[in-house]
């Protein structure tokens, strides 16, 4: 029995050791488990990180289309705005240059006005002058005829009583 002692003996540690073979193997492949599952988890966080990537990547797509739609009218209005500025500007100087104009056509206006009042004012002054002279001369050869009236009817009187 002792061979057979001897063989059961090396078979069970054949055995044990083979039993710690695969009991290091197991923890091996358990941990290689363990670490293959983190991993997993990391790449489904990997994997809802890169889902969330995307999304936020077609946002920021959609956003800068929009951005570039904004600027595209803001850029229009831009130019509208600078073309109706431009008119206005010119609106403004054409009034402005028109106003002048019609200030010197209202000063020249004035100032024939002021010249034709007072061309009147001496055309009134020298007529009534005239009519004074006039009135007087008048007043003067009314005398006169009735002094040669007188005269008249004196040398009548006298001429009719000789």
């Amino acid at each position: 029995m002792s061979k057979s002692y001897t063989q059961l003996n090396g078979k069970y540690k054949e055995l044990m050791s083979q039993l710690e073979n695969i009991s290091k193997e197991k923890f091996e492949y358990k941990s290689k488990v363990l670490n293959l599952e983190s991993q997993l988890e990391e790449n489904k966080i990997n994997m809802v990180n890169k889902n969330v990537l995307v999304e936020k990547e077609d946002e920021c797509k959609k956003l800068r289309n929009e951005i570039k739609m904004v600027n595209d009218s803001k850029n229009k209005l831009e130019t509208l705005l600078q073309t109706e500025n431009k008119k206005l500007k010119e609106n403004i100087n054409e009034l402005v240059n028109k106003s002048i104009n019609d200030k010197k056509s209202y000063e020249e206006t004035i100032k024939k006005l002021d010249e034709l009042k007072s061309k009147k004012e001496k055309e009134n002054k020298i007529i009534t002058n005239l009519l004074s002279i006039l009135s007087d001369n008048m007043e003067v050869m009314g005398k006169d005829m009735n002094k040669d009236r007188t005269l008249n009817n004196q040398k009548f009187k006298s001429l009719n009583g000789k």
